[in-house]
């Protein structure tokens, strides 16, 4: 049951490094 909410953080937590990554190269 955790494995699911855990797999969401991982989720969330790759698109933010994916959208930090965006922002540092349009910069």
């Amino acid at each position: 049951m955790l494995r699911g909410e855990d797999h969401k953080k991982r989720i969330t937590k790759i698109k933010l490094s994916q959208r930090n990554h965006l922002v540092k190269f349009q910069r």
